[in-house]
């Protein structure tokens, strides 16, 4: 064996003999970097593919120890991890511990179609035990979850305006967060993973407005934001009352994020005046490898918002529940509009979604208003302080199929 981990070995580990593997025979990207780092022979004992000029296999032990040397940052030996042992009821108790065979085909995803390979790797263990770190815990994308449904129930169903000065519950776990503190958790994360942009100059979405047939909607009064007192619909990110800038990169998504069953729709493009800040949740990284050691400590939040993205852009029936249901993702508008400071301690003025419409549309929610926006054919000292400007030669009117 060539690779010597950085780990200390818990479990009893079995050599597999002189065997070699290639990368055809993982689909994690990790493993298959590190086989095409260590590979020391031109043909793979499992898939038999061969190569007659480079070397394209690992030995299967030194792959074993460095999947090893991942599963050991999450799982751990029962002994070693305070799990507690009922002698009478002969097994463990106090936490959930599982097989080797168990850890490699049900809670590990390897990308191992061939079953040769796969029980060499399981036989490499026996039948040792394993445990998650911190077995009497959570994992910490489960925490932050868990707070943030909690949040979302509180928020939706108990108490809206003062929330932050709601106590713990008491038959809640001493260890729970506040309902308001995963708002806090979020934005800590949301800078950890650098997903604060900065969204240029000239940068353009597109608008929609649906209305009946002979309506004619000609200016930026009609097509932007409404004035408050005609912000009468609670939406996605902006309760009744509060008015924002909602658009989207295409026509298509704009469309589909916008349709109402009325028949026709103006169309209109803005573009910003000034470059700005915006949390963008389109650029929110794939999960990393639990056998990348650079990027696996950026797995619990990455999980974690990937989950919470769901929920944040998922569709909604506007069947009257609506104004409940759009209540926790009002909030985190409100806390990353009013209170959350990018690492330079600079406030944002935006977010940009994956649309809940339009598979690999975007869609925005800028912190503007009507008086934030003007139209391209004013006089351009009234621009000075204005965000957006529709462009009037963009606007059009379609009738809806």
């Amino acid at each position: 064996m060539g690779y010597i981990p950085d780990i200390r070995i818990e479990h009893d580990f079995r050599s597999q003999g002189d065997k070699y593997v290639c990368i055809e025979c993982f689909g994690d990207y990790a493993i298959q970097e590190f086989i095409e780092k260590f590979a020391e022979s031109k043909k793979c004992d499992y898939c038999k593919k061969s190569s007659k000029k480079h070397n394209i296999a690992a030995n299967i032990n030194d792959v074993i120890l460095f999947i090893l040397e991942g599963v050991e940052t999450e799982w751990g030996d029962p002994n070693n991890e305070g799990v507690g042992w009922d002698s009478g009821e002969g097994g463990y108790y106090s936490a959930v511990v599982i097989y080797s065979y168990d850890l490699f085909t049900e809670e590990l995803d390897l990308g191992i179609e061939r079953e040769e390979l796969l029980s060499d790797i399981i036989d490499a263990f026996s039948d040792d035990m394993w445990c998650q770190k911190d077995p009497h815990g959570l994992l910490p994308q489960d925490q932050w979850y868990i707070d943030w449904e909690r949040f979302c129930h509180l928020v939706k169903h108990h108490t809206r305006y003062v929330f932050f000065r709601i106590p713990k519950e008491e038959n809640f776990d001493p260890c729970q967060n506040k309902p308001y503190e995963i708002l806090d958790e979020i934005g800590v994360l949301v800078n950890d993973l650098h997903l604060i942009k900065t969204l240029p100059e000239n940068s353009v979405f597109v608008r929609v407005r649906c209305h009946e047939e002979g309506e004619k909607l000609s200016d930026v009064k009609a097509l932007g934001p409404p004035p408050v007192d005609k912000a009468n619909n609670s939406n996605r990110m902006s309760p009744a009352g509060i008015p924002m800038f909602y658009g989207s990169i295409d026509q298509e998504t704009a469309l589909a994020e916008t349709y109402d069953k009325r028949p026709y729709a103006t169309i209109a493009k803005f573009k910003t005046l000034k470059s700005f800040k915006v949390l963008d949740l389109t650029e929110l990284a794939s999960i990393p490898s639990l056998f990348d050691n650079e990027l696996r400590w950026l797995r619990p939040g990455i999980i974690f918002l990937h989950s919470f993205l769901e929920d944040f852009t998922k569709p909604i029936e506007r069947d009257g529940r609506e104004h409940i249901e759009y209540v926790p993702t009002q909030i985190v508008t409100e806390f990353f509009r009013r209170i959350f400071l990018d690492e330079e301690g600079d406030p944002i003025k935006g977010i940009i979604y994956p649309s809940a419409r339009e598979i690999g549309g975007k869609s925005c929610v800028l912190f503007f208003q009507s008086e934030d926006c003007i139209q391209d054919n004013v006089d351009p000292e009234n621009k000075q302080d204005k965000w957006l400007s529709m462009l009037s030669k963009s606007k059009k009117t379609i009738k809806l199929p």
